[in-house]
């Protein structure tokens, strides 16, 4: 017994070929429908200020769905939302190195219109600070002077322990010089 199989040039085969072109036609669709979907749900991040939820959506709409439009315009957002989350992650370390630079040289022009460094930070208030300083996270910066006219001005980071890396890492001002953070903070 012969069994006769239908050509790619028979109607069968061109049936197949047009079901399977219409699944290919419809899977493009449904994949530019999903990453609208995802793009928009990424800009009402961005709209909530939830950037690094944003960044994660485009990042997922470019992973799964690399050939559609949404993806043109996500990878193109990648670019400045990951920047503005970076810059936004770092501020807070930066305005807290701001604050030692500001408290040293107010610590410093008291040493040099009395002669000795405060013995507390609240002794600079009002004359050099108009309050005793807070860093970025809410609490109060260390300050100890130190026998024979010294002192050493730190600020512990964001989890306001000593020691630590990044945001968490301290910034220390002794005599009027950086000795640890002051390097990382431009960065």
């Amino acid at each position: 017994m012969v069994r006769r199989v239908a050509s790619v040039n028979g109607p069968i085969g061109t049936a197949m070929l047009v079901l399977a072109l219409a699944a290919s036609l419809a899977a493009c669709g449904c994949s530019e429908q999903k990453a609208d979907r995802l793009y928009r749900q990424a800009a009402e991040r961005v709209e909530r200020d939830d950037l690094a939820g944003a960044v994660d959506l485009y990042q997922r709409i470019v992973s799964e769905h690399p050939g559609t439009r949404a993806a043109d315009r996500a990878r193109a957002d990648l670019v400045l939302y990951r920047g503005l989350l970076e810059a936004s992650q770092r501020f807070p370390v930066r305005r807290a190195a701001d604050l030692v630079v500001q408290v040293a040289r107010a610590v410093e022009r008291c040493r040099q219109e009395r002669g000795a460094v405060p013995r507390s930070l609240a002794a600079l208030v009002p004359v050099y600070l108009s309050a005793e300083p807070q860093d970025p996270w809410g609490r109060t910066l260390s300050y100890r002077a130190i026998p024979g006219g010294g002192y050493v001005l730190s600020c512990f980071g964001s989890d306001g322990v000593p020691g630590g890396e990044g945001p968490a890492g301290d910034l220390v001002v002794a005599d009027g010089q950086f000795v640890r953070g002051g390097a990382e903070v431009g960065r």
